[in-house]
């Protein structure tokens, strides 16, 4: 993929605002670029949140722009700095549950497991109230 290779010359992914990355931004990381991205309230925004925060990486989310801007000037100021954020990415990238499949996979296993069992007693109830001719309320 092209698109990929263009990460190679690049040192640190600016997430966009208002109108944040998505995917764009979950491809970074995995190429070795560090994101960083401005927490608003919007689901894009988000999307990056949670990468870095699964990724080990929360100090690269800004509650405000003039903390964003400040970081990505920094950083393009500071190289040390960046290739420590860039050391971190790399090994965090493997290990952290983005990238480790096994426990998000015994996790939802186990919640689609939970979600049958309801699945299961709420027939059985309707079941019962049907036999017995009594209607069944539900009360939430």
């Amino acid at each position: 993929m092209d698109c990929l290779a263009q990460y190679a010359v690049a040192g640190l992914f600016l997430d966009t605002y208002p109108y944040n990355a998505g995917t764009t931004a979950s491809d970074a990381p995995w190429m070795g670029v560090p994101v960083i991205t401005l927490r608003v309230q919007s689901f894009p925004s988000r999307v990056a949140s949670s990468l870095l925060i699964n990724l080990n990486l929360p100090e690269l989310i800004y509650q405000s722009i003039e903390s964003y801007e400040a970081q990505a000037i920094d950083l393009a100021k500071n190289s040390a700095s960046l290739n420590e954020l860039k050391s971190k990415l790399a090994a965090s990238r493997l290990t952290e549950p983005p990238s480790n499949t096994w426990p998000f996979t015994k996790y939802l296993g186990q919640a689609f497991n939970t979600t049958l069992c309801v699945i299961q007693k709420i027939s059985y109830l309707q079941t019962w109230f049907k036999r017995r001719n009594t209607p069944l309320k539900w009360n939430f």
